[in-house]
C-alpha cells in the first residue's frame, strides 16, 4: 500500500466489515470485469452472501472462482485552498479470495440466519429452513489477505454520506 500511514490493521479491518452493509464484488464474467453489490456477513473468518442459483455471477463464480470484495464508506470531502491538497474522509477494505458453493446445509442455514439477523429490524421473522434452501444457494468467501485504508474525519464528519 503506498499511502502505509493510512493502513488499517487487520482486526480494524474485520471489525469494519461486521458493521458495513454492502459491499461490491468484483469477479470475471463472460471474460470481462464484473461487479455486483451484495449484502454479506463475515462469521468465523468467512465472508458469507446468498444468490439465486442462477445467473450471470454464479456462472462467472463456477468457471473462476477468484474475487475481490470491496467495502467502503464515504464521510466528506477534505477541502483545502490548493486543490491537489484536497482529499476525501474514508475507510475502505478490499478482501482477496475464493468464493465457493456451501454444501452443508447446517452451515448454509446459520449463515443465512446470521445475514438475517445482520440486516432485518423484524424481531417476529420466521426461522430459515432446509426447504428455503431451494430457493437460494449461500457462497462463502475464504480470505487469502485482506486490506484496509482510512482517512478519519473529524467527529462532525464521520456519519456517512
Amino acid at each position: 500500500m503506498r499511502r502505509s500511514d493510512r493502513s488499517m490493521e487487520r482486526e480494524e479491518s474485520l471489525e469494519f466489515l461486521e458493521t458495513a452493509a454492502v459491499a461490491r464484488m468484483g469477479m470475471i464474467a463472460d471474460g470481462e470485469p464484473y461487479v455486483v453489490p451484495l449484502h454479506f456477513v463475515l462469521m468465523d473468518d468467512q465472508i458469507y452472501f446468498h444468490s439465486a442459483p442462477e445467473g450471470r455471477k454464479i456462472r462467472a463464480l463456477q468457471e473462476n472462482p477468484s474475487v475481490c470484495l470491496e467495502v467502503d464508506v464515504f464521510y466528506g470531502i477534505r477541502d483545502d485552498k490548493v486543490p491537489c491538497s484536497m482529499g476525501t474522509y474514508f475507510r475502505s477494505v478490499m478482501v482477496f479470495g475464493e468464493a465457493t458453493a456451501v454444501v452443508d446445509p447446517a452451515e448454509a442455514i446459520n449463515a443465512l440466519e446470521a445475514l438475517v439477523d445482520k440486516h432485518s429490524r423484524r424481531p417476529d421473522r420466521s426461522a430459515i429452513t432446509e426447504d428455503d434452501m431451494d430457493q437460494v444457494v449461500v457462497m462463502k468467501i475464504s480470505p487469502e489477505h485482506i486490506t484496509g485504508k482510512v482517512l478519519d474525519a473529524p467527529a462532525a464528519l464521520r456519519e456517512p454520506v
